[in-house]
């Protein structure tokens, strides 16, 4: 739900830049389908799907830390999407640059590095034990911490913007 919000509000500053001209509207676009992309994802496991297929294909799973072959593939997209990104990111205002910065760090260490470790130790000890229990639980609170550190950095940044949403209908008196 977090990373659905997460797209909407991108959806929205990326109106708002477009129709003032802004230099980087299309960069809001880009990550508004970049988090709605996170969020189906997250909710219909389509990782996993891949990793289905993946597996199979790949001559080792490098100890285990690849156990979880999605994050081959997945990898890859972090990459493009950082080089793609960064410029952008650092003309944004200092206070949103580094907000972004440290939740994107802190996504990705959660989402692919505990992810790394799950499978290496998955490997050792299976599923259910519990330093496979213990670094889900962290690889969660990292992704959610993250997600929730970039809304609050985007809030901000559409309040400095002046973006301003506003919902339902005015109320009008019936003139007798």
């Amino acid at each position: 739900m977090l990373l659905m919000f997460g797209a909407l509000l991108c959806g929205i500053t990326y109106w708002s830049s477009r129709a003032s001209r802004e230099k980087d509207w299309h960069y809001w676009g880009v990550l508004a389908l970049l988090f709605l992309f996170l969020s189906l994802d997250e909710n219909i496991q389509f990782h996993e799907k891949i990793a289905e297929h993946l597996t199979p294909a790949l001559p080792t799973d490098l100890n285990g830390f690849i156990h979880w072959s999605w994050v081959v593939p997945y990898s890859v997209l972090i990459v493009a999407a950082g080089l793609f990104f960064i410029s952008f990111v650092l003309r944004l205002p200092m206070l949103t640059r580094r907000l972004f910065l440290i939740s994107g760090l802190v996504f990705v260490t959660g989402a692919f590095g505990l992810e790394l470790l799950e499978g290496y130790f998955f490997k050792l000890y299976g599923l259910d034990h519990i330093i496979n229990k213990l670094l889900y639980c962290i690889e969660e609170l990292l992704e959610m911490w993250a997600v929730i550190l970039f809304l609050y950095a985007l809030l901000d940044y559409m309040n400095a913007k002046r973006i301003q949403l506003s919902f339902g209908r005015e109320l009008h008196q019936p003139q007798l």
